[in-house]
């Protein structure tokens, strides 16, 4: 399975929002077939940023429920909930042939520093 940074961000959203409005964990995101959501929250869980239950199963995917997003889950969505902040981000990982979350991150932040600059004139 290749990594869809598009959907760890659109995952990461939905954790939030189901939070938010009381739901249970997480377990499935409509459209998103259930290889790719548990590959894809098997890397989040691998990378820290959300706690998740994991059902082994025989055969077949292993079904997730996600609990919650961690300190570094909020990190990484809140650097990146701008759409056009997204979207700068993608482009410059594209750039430079890819960039691992954590870079991305990064990048993400960056690219809000200058927003910031530009929007308030501060510069952090």
């Amino acid at each position: 399975m290749k990594r869809d940074d598009d959907l760890i961000r659109r995952i990461l959203l939905e954790v939030e929002k189901s939070i938010d409005e009381g739901s249970p964990p997480l377990m499935e995101i409509q459209g998103v077939s259930k290889e790719e959501f548990s590959g894809h929250t098997r890397l989040l869980v691998d990378a820290g940023f959300v706690e998740a239950s994991v059902y082994e199963v025989l055969s077949g995917p292993s079904p997730f429920a996600i609990k919650r997003l961690t300190w570094r889950g909020h990190e990484f969505l809140d650097s990146t909930r701008s759409p056009d902040i997204w979207n700068k981000t993608k482009k410059g990982a594209e750039k430079i042939g890819g960039l691992g979350l954590d870079l991305m991150l990064d990048l993400s932040k960056a690219y809000a520093k200058d927003l910031i600059a530009e929007k308030l004139g501060i510069q952090l």
